[in-house]
């Protein structure tokens, strides 16, 4: 999924494929801040192409019909091998008290293999060479 669009960069290039790839909610903000990839084109992106840029935005939680906080609390308790699983929500302080109803896919409820966010890459630590011992007097 993404947005297609086409724009012109402030650098000239044409750009119509628009790709969301993070979202962080600051909860005592009440926003949610998107980060997307802004690539070419769709194959431009599929080829393996560098993004062009990333663009940012706001989107307040007033824009939203619904709490996001009513969403993550119940997924935290449901979701995975956390420690959080079992627990209980507590509608106290939600936008919609009690409204904590939420369908996660049968796999969804599996615990989770460890992810790999990037591949590790060799590291080779150089020090600096020892400064020669002083000259032995005598």
């Amino acid at each position: 999924m993404a947005i297609i669009k086409p724009f012109e960069t402030p650098q000239g290039v044409p750009a119509t494929y628009h790709k969301i790839i993070k979202a962080e909610m600051l909860m005592v903000s009440e926003v949610i801040l998107v980060t997307v990839a802004v690539y070419a084109s769709a194959d431009a992106r599929e080829a393996g192409k560098n993004v062009l840029w990333h663009e940012y935005q706001s989107i307040p939680f007033a824009a939203l019909t619904q709490d996001p906080r009513d969403l993550l609390y119940p997924m935290l308790a449901m979701y995975g091998d956390s420690f959080l699983r079992g627990g209980e929500p507590d509608a106290e302080g939600s936008s919609s008290p009690g409204n904590f109803e939420i369908n996660l896919k049968p796999e969804a409820l599996q615990p989770t293999p460890p992810v790999l966010l990037s591949p590790a890459l060799p590291v080779e630590i150089v020090e600096p060479p020892l400064p020669p011992p002083p000259p032995i007097q005598g």
